[in-house]
């Protein structure tokens, strides 16, 4: 009876032995899940980025209306005529034009019809010197659309653009609509801002003089 009631107590302790070790198994179980968790939400933190300033689009736009505000638009008080003292004539569109004195000019004719007329200096006033050129246009081409200004003559209307530099050499064209059967364009290029700018004027001039037609000066 007494080895019983021993193996009974050795059995007691035995599982009690046992027990705690389970509930401390479970317990470090427990912190290590813990310590993994914690290492994941680490792990899984998204990497902070740095912020590039963005692009100033307001001072490029500043820069843009600055470069086309040196130019000038085309009113009669900035179109000079008093330095225009040749007069070109064609007579198949009856086309006249004053251009400047010391320039000279070739013309280009299509099937016996004015095509395109070229003028240039000849003059030491600008190196290289600048070029205008008449072109006959084709009524279909037009489109009002293109174009920012316009201004109104006795028998035709100008649309114009702000010139378009490129690479030093400057542009613009005048394109003239009419009630006739053709219209016509006159671009001025030259190299330079400032030589453009002086030159401007004039070139204005020459539109203002542009006739065709049987209309006189």
């Amino acid at each position: 009876m007494l080895h019983t009631m021993f193996l009974y107590a050795a059995m007691f302790f035995i599982n009690l032995r046992f027990e705690k070790a389970k509930v401390n198994h479970g317990f470090v179980e427990m912190k290590l899940l813990k310590t993994e968790s914690t290492q994941s939400e680490i792990s899984e933190e998204p990497e902070k980025k740095t912020e590039q300033p963005e692009e100033d689009n307001s001072q490029i736009d500043k820069e843009e209306k600055s470069t086309a505000a040196n130019y000038i638009n085309f009113t009669d008080i900035n179109a000079d005529t008093t330095s225009l003292e040749q007069l070109y004539t064609e007579p198949t569109l009856s086309v006249k034009i004053k251009y400047p004195a010391g320039w000279t000019f070739v013309d280009q004719n299509n099937k016996n019809k004015l095509d395109g007329v070229t003028f240039w200096s000849l003059t030491n006033e600008f190196d290289p010197p600048p070029y205008i050129h008449l072109e006959v246009k084709e009524k279909y081409l037009f489109s009002k659309s293109r174009y920012s200004y316009k201004k109104e003559f006795n028998n035709f209307t100008a649309y114009y653009n702000d010139p378009e530099e490129l690479e030093g050499q400057v542009t613009q064209t005048i394109y003239i609509v009419t009630e006739d059967d053709y219209d016509f364009s006159i671009k001025l290029i030259m190299e330079g801002r400032e030589e453009f700018m002086k030159f401007q004027p004039r070139f204005f001039g020459m539109i203002k003089s542009f006739r065709f037609g049987d209309l006189l000066f």
